[in-house]
């Protein structure tokens, strides 16, 4: 949660958590920081990307939605390894 702004962007994803989870066995790709823990989704998954409004302010934080299929790339840490961060 982000105190006292509006966050930017936001991503939710609409797949089972088995699903997701399953995406920390794909091959280990580099994320947008540098490390190599991230992982490419092997099929499209359904996503709604939210971004923030032009003008809108906290706390009446206003977003345009799209609705989205495609592959996501999450950071996984952890044995058994889990997504704990989702990079695109």
């Amino acid at each position: 949660m982000t105190e006292g702004r509006c966050k930017p962007m936001n991503t939710f994803v609409h797949e089972l958590l088995e699903d997701v989870e399953a995406i920390c066995m794909e091959d280990n790709i580099r994320c947008k920081n540098g490390q190599n823990n991230c992982h490419k989704s092997k099929f499209n998954m359904r996503v709604t990307d939210c971004r923030l409004t032009n003008g809108s302010r906290y706390p009446n934080c206003k977003y345009h939605t799209s609705q989205k299929e495609k592959q996501i790339i999450v950071a996984c840490v952890g044995n058994p390894s889990v997504p704990v961060h989702f990079d695109a």
